[in-house]
């Protein structure tokens, strides 16, 4: 390490706690400013992917609230909790595609879009 970069080290760690904190956040954040061209173009075809396979029927998704219900339960039994009473909402009104189960998020009023207002051809 060049002792230019070992002084400005030396510098940053006697600053108070909330400050290296800052100057850390702002560094990682530095990282990610550089998009992988590559990896992006990867995730969009990896995304296309999927939902042609959930348009098409091939996938078998879970239903959200029971996933979210079993990660619950196994997050809260790894810290020695007990697990939270779980809520189920009412099942949708319309028809579910053969061979498949739709994900709703979690529901009403968080700001997500469910799946039921989506008009599907």
């Amino acid at each position: 390490m060049p002792d230019e970069t070992g002084e400005l080290l030396t510098s940053v760690l006697r600053l108070p706690p909330a400050v290296r904190a800052h100057f850390a956040h702002e560094i990682l954040a530095s990282l990610d400013d550089a998009e992988d061209a590559d990896a992006a173009e990867l995730w969009r075809a990896e995304l296309e992917r999927r939902a042609d396979d959930v348009l098409a029927g091939r996938a078998e998704l879970e239903d959200a609230d029971v996933v979210h219900e079993q990660l619950n339960a196994r997050l809260r039994t790894m810290s020695g909790e007990a697990p939270l009473p779980t809520t189920r909402r009412a099942p949708s009104s319309l028809p579910q595609p053969s061979g498949t189960k739709l994900a709703a998020p979690a529901g009403p009023g968080t700001g997500s879009r469910d799946w039921r207002d989506v008009d599907v051809p």
